[in-house]
């Protein structure tokens, strides 16, 4: 096993654990969108924390250019945008102008409503 594998391992390991804690934790609510965008922002930002050193975050500012994702994630190398959003909140045109342009790029980005929706995201990153 190369240290790459090696380290595409212990991150998988990581977000599993990760994941496994969340649920225990929160059951069935993991799926269910946020009624709330700051609590969503803070349960991400606790769960990215703690994938450190297998990701690092940028968090944007509340004073930054319209439609810049919340949350710029690096992992294996790759760019994952987040924009949060609760459960009634919805894409401006600026936002979804950058998503496009993003994923068009070679980026991973999506909007984010539920907890489970930013465990995926991770693992595609190591895919």
């Amino acid at each position: 096993m190369d240290m790459n594998e090696e380290l595409l391992n212990e991150a998988r390991k990581r977000l599993d654990k990760l994941h496994d804690m969340y649920y225990a934790r929160h059951g069935d609510n993991i799926c269910k969108p946020f009624n709330n965008e700051h609590d969503l922002l803070v349960d991400v930002r606790k769960i990215l924390l703690l994938a450190e050193p297998y990701c690092y975050t940028i968090r944007q500012d509340a004073k930054t250019v319209a439609g810049i994702p919340d949350l710029i994630v690096c992992m294996n190398g790759k760019f994952l945008a987040l924009e949060l959003k609760d459960n009634t909140g919805q894409l401006s045109e600026p936002q979804k102008k950058n998503i496009r342009a993003i994923v068009g790029a070679g980026g991973i980005a999506i909007e984010l409503r539920t907890i489970e929706e930013l465990f995926k995201a991770l693992y595609a990153c190591l895919e």
